[in-house]
């Protein structure tokens, strides 16, 4: 199974469970633009405890999955991952987190054409601040992106309404940030 197959499979798993997700990570990075190897995919998701045993039941027989390990990422607002059996790609679900502002980037998202599904993703505004966001919490290299890196989501109709409504967005995240 590819890379592709499996996003497909998370995907319509989540639709059909009606548990709200987007795509975010190196995927989104991928669509909008700045090709990177990734062997996961990050997905934020909008999970209820009564919804556990049928997520668990629903990948238990092709992927690895926990339902402890769900348990525990609900009560702390944390992450759980699934990994898939014959490919070992791994899935990181983080679920929403109880600030302002991941609220507002999980109701922005969009749906795109990704792999030949139509999926949930991040706009490419809010992966650029959430890159900045990680890179300035971890000092990780592969966080730190700029706009022009994503030239090509002017293609994609992107959100945006003006570069200087980017750069107030940024100067939140990075307050130090060159005028």
């Amino acid at each position: 199974m590819k890379q592709e197959e499996v996003l497909k499979k998370v995907a319509s798993a989540l639709e059909s469970l009606k548990i709200p997700y987007m795509l975010t990570g190196a995927i989104a990075v991928n669509y909008y633009g700045r090709p990177r190897l990734t062997h996961n995919f990050d997905i934020i998701i909008e999970l209820k405890g009564t919804q556990i045993n049928d997520l668990v039941s629903f990948f238990e027989k092709e992927f690895y999955i926990s339902s402890e390990g769900i348990k525990d990422a609900l009560k702390h607002k944390s992450m759980f991952n699934a990994i898939h059996h014959s490919t070992g790609l791994k899935v990181d679900f983080w679920l929403v987190q109880d600030d302002r502002y991941d609220h507002l980037r999980f109701k922005r998202r969009t749906k795109k054409k990704i792999f030949d599904k139509m999926v949930h993703i991040t706009t490419p505004e809010d992966l650029m601040i959430i890159k900045l966001k990680w890179f300035k919490e971890s000092g990780i290299e592969k966080h730190y992106v700029m706009p022009w890196e994503f030239i090509r989501f002017k293609e994609r109709n992107s959100t945006l309404r003006s570069s200087y409504e980017l750069r107030n967005r940024m100067k939140k995240v990075v307050p130090n940030q060159q005028k």
